[in-house]
Parts: C-alpha cells; sequence; structure tokens
C-alpha cells in the first residue's frame, strides 16, 4: 500500500528583520532567478534526519511501532512509534485487503530532504497543514510499468471507496477510532475531473487517515493512489501556524490538493522553519526564524534557501542551501 532539535540561541550581535505585519495569507512571490528543487517525489515528503525505518512488510511494520529507536525527532518533543500510530498495521491492513488489486503497493520511502508530512485541516477557516508522518504505505493505479486509462484509474478509485465504505466504521469502532469529522470528506469529483475522498481518525495523540486520490492524465498519465498514514500534531508545528494566522481560499475548489501549507525542513535547533506549499498560499519557500512566539522573515523565493540570507544572519545552521554558483551545501557560520 498516497517530515527536528533545540538549543541554539540567536547570538546577540545578529541582525535579524523586522516582524512581519500579521498576514491572512503567505505572500505570492515569483522567484525569477530562485532554484526550485522538486518538493514532491511519488507525492512523499520525508525529513533528512528522521529515523524512521518503514519495512517492507507487515512483520517489520509491527517492528518499526515497538522499537524505541525507529522516532521522527521533531525539536523538543519526538514522536515514538511504540507510543504513537499503535493501530497503524491493523489499520493498513485492512485497507489492503478490502481494496480491489493495485498495480503496485509499498511502504513510503525516505527522501532525505524533505520531510515526509500527511496533511490536516485543524479548523475550517485555515488551510491545510502538514505533520510528519510516523507510518505510510500506498497502493497504486497506473504507475510506470502499468499503463492505464483515465477511465480505469478513476474507476479504481469509486470502487474502493464503495468497498472502504462498507466496512470502515465497524472497524474504526474495534480499532477504538474517533472519527475526525472535519477531516473525512465524502467521495467527489472535481471539476477537472479528479477525484477525491478523506477517511480521518483520531485515537489518543495518534491521527490516522486514509486518502483516497485520483489525477486524471492529460498531457502525462494519469494515477490513482490509497494512502494510509499516522502520526500526530506537534505544538511546536501548531505555535508556528497560529503565528502565521493562516486563512483558507474560499474559492478553492479542491481545497486539499491546492490550498495548504507544508513545513518542509526544520533547522537543528528548531528556529527556522522552510514553509512551501500550494500556489493559493505560498510561491516557493519561505524561511521564518520562529522565537517561540513571533515569526521573522529571513529568506525567501527559493527552496533550498540560498545560503546567503542565513549566514549572514547567523540562523538556520546545518539547513540545506545553494551557494552563489547553486552548489548544494548546508548553512555554515
Amino acid at each position: 500500500m498516497d517530515n527536528q532539535n533545540l538549543n541554539q540561541q540567536m547570538p546577540e550581535n545578529s541582525q535579524m528583520p523586522q516582524s512581519p505585519e500579521p498576514k491572512s495569507k503567505l505572500p505570492l512571490i515569483l522567484g525569477g532567478s530562485a532554484i526550485l528543487i522538486a518538493l514532491i517525489v511519488g507525492g512523499i515528503y520525508l525529513y533528512k534526519s528522521s529515523k524512521v525505518n518503514l519495512s517492507t512488510n507487515t512483520q517489520s511494520q509491527n517492528q518499526t511501532q515497538q522499537s524505541p529507536e525507529n522516532t521522527i525527532s521533531n525539536n523538543s518533543n519526538p514522536i515514538t512509534p511504540a507510543v504513537t500510530c499503535g493501530n497503524f498495521s491493523e489499520l493498513s491492513d485492512y485497507v489492503s485487503k478490502t481494496i480491489q488489486s493495485p498495480d503496485s503497493q509499498s511502504v513510503m520511502q525516505m527522501n532525505p530532504y524533505v520531510i515526509t508530512s500527511f496533511r490536516w485541516q485543524r479548523n475550517a477557516s485555515e488551510p491545510f497543514v502538514t505533520y510528519p508522518i510516523i507510518n505510510g504505505v500506498q497502493a497504486v493505479y497506473g504507475d510506470q510499468n502499468n499503463f492505464r486509462s483515465n477511465d480505469f484509474i478513476t474507476s479504481a478509485i469509486e470502487n474502493d471507496s464503495k468497498l472502504i465504505n462498507q466496512s470502515i466504521n465497524e472497524k474504526a469502532k474495534e480499532l477504538g477510532f474517533t472519527v475526525d469529522s472535519l477531516n473525512t470528506l465524502p467521495l467527489k469529483t472535481f471539476s477537472n475531473k479528479d477525484v477525491l475522498q478523506l477517511f480521518a481518525f483520531k485515537k489518543g495523540d495518534s491521527i490516522y487517515n486514509i486518502v483516497l486520490k485520483s489525477e486524471w492524465g492529460y498531457q502525462a498519465l494519469g494515477q490513482s493512489t490509497v494512502t494510509v498514514t499516522c502520526g500526530k500534531a506537534l505544538s511546536e508545528y501548531d505555535k508556528v501556524y497560529n503565528a502565521l494566522n493562516l486563512k483558507i481560499t474560499p474559492s478553492i475548489e479542491n481545497h486539499y490538493n491546492d490550498d495548504y501549507v507544508a513545513i518542509s525542513d526544520v533547522s537543528a535547533d528548531g528556529k527556522v522553519y522552510a514553509l512551501t506549499g500550494s500556489s493559493s498560499q505560498i510561491k516557493i519557500a519561505e524561511y521564518y526564524y520562529f522565537d517561540g512566539n513571533s515569526l521573522k522573515l529571513v529568506s525567501k523565493d527559493s527552496y533550498p534557501t540560498q545560503c546567503a540570507p542565513l549566514e549572514l544572519q547567523k540562523v538556520g545552521k546545518g539547513m540545506r542551501c545553494v551557494d552563489p554558483n547553486y552548489a548544494q551545501r548546508t548553512v555554515n557560520y
């Protein structure tokens, strides 16, 4: 079977830009000469310092959940699979056995540069935001080895939706889940012919979701995915989102795909956050220094960031960046 460490303080002589005015949305800025490194790798986000060992079979998934070594370090609040996502294997096994046979299915693999995350809406007035995943598996219809027509990939998701809806309530009750109504959405076909359905649950501090998604192919081949992920909401992330004062874009038809903000990288000291997202919220990327209460914009228009802005302000040490010759390295000062 569709993303962190605290200690370092700001030097007294560092010069920080003025705090941005409160805003209803992140600035939409086109980066003329900025480098845009691909943020999406097979639809999966993953952070370079994550210690999650997502296995390729159910047995090793169970071992991952029990091992205290397999954690995602998120600033001072590590996520431990032994404590969080205890029912992931049961949910993912249920989905795998319920849906029709996919062309391929696999555990989500690591990308060494970007936080692997799942999207979650905190309230109806905000766009979707992201939290790091602990476990994730994905089934695909229409992969590189299997050509599928648009009609096939759409019908696959519609059929899987019917199959899951027949028994998901019973399974959720069996696992002791509470349905999250805000993040549970019925099957819907949008004007561009994409299809989406979301199932979302909570248990303790664990957040589980099942995303059924079909993307209609025009110039490129279309593809459908059924993704099961689990993680938890992080207070450090929530403080940043609160400071951003994010607002939903009412005109957006598909908010899950087209109205979201993602934390894609966090400095080793937990002070600098790299933000990316949909064009309705942000263009390319913005890097903010966060002191726990307020945000200061320290770099924009490039992902990864240009090295110079962070190095001049002595923030974000160790974050991935590009130098004037566009060679990649890490922030150092």
